[in-house]
């Protein structure tokens, strides 16, 4: 009965040290689970803020507004604003390492972008000038085939409209350039012009 009593309570202990070994193992574990599952979240942030910087660019370059502008800073600030890195990576300098050249690579795309918006306000105020100086051009080789004819000079209002012909399809083909980028449209404004 002794030996009986002794061997259940060395049974006992037994299942009671594997017991707390098991739980004391799960329980790491878990811990080490919930950090790399902090560090996935943490990664999975910066990049649904990048992709959320690069779409708004898209539609800056689409249409050029404020609020697009505004919304690619803020995606990319909030990448190069984030501080709780060091404290999730703790453990991983490497990991440190390539977030903060990460959070580099995001701070050279914004200035990128910055640089982007001071020319395209620039391109903007250019293309205004063009807009408003195309038609001022057409007006005044109008009035000179106009007085060329009223002159009886066939040989310089033939000359003014073979200019504003060449106008007119030069400020085409600008405007083709002005849409697409294409080189070639580019060539044809200047041959016209």
């Amino acid at each position: 009965v002794y030996s009986g009593f002794f061997l259940t309570i060395l049974i006992v202990t037994a299942l009671a040290a594997f017991g707390y070994l098991s739980v004391s193992s799960l329980g790491n574990m878990f811990s080490e689970y919930r950090g790399t599952a902090r560090q996935t979240l943490l990664v999975n942030d910066y990049v649904e803020d990048m992709f959320e910087a690069r779409m708004a660019a898209f539609k800056y370059r689409i249409n050029p507004n404020a609020d697009a502008a505004a919304e690619v800073r803020s995606n990319v600030d909030e990448i190069i604003g984030d501080t709780q890195f060091e404290a999730i990576f703790a453990n991983d300098i490497e990991a440190q390492q390539e977030l903060k050249a990460l959070k580099s690579k995001a701070g050279s795309y914004r200035d990128a972008f910055d640089r982007m918006v001071a020319l395209q306000n620039q391109r903007n105020e250019l293309v205004d000038v063009l807009v408003k100086t195309g038609p001022e051009m057409r007006l005044m080789l109008t009035e000179i085939m106009e007085t060329a004819y009223a002159d009886g000079d066939i040989e310089a209002a033939f000359y003014a409209g073979i200019a504003q012909q060449e106008l007119m399809l030069g400020r085409f083909y600008m405007e083709r350039y002005l849409l697409t980028n294409a080189l070639n449209a580019f060539d044809r404004v200047d041959k016209h012009f």
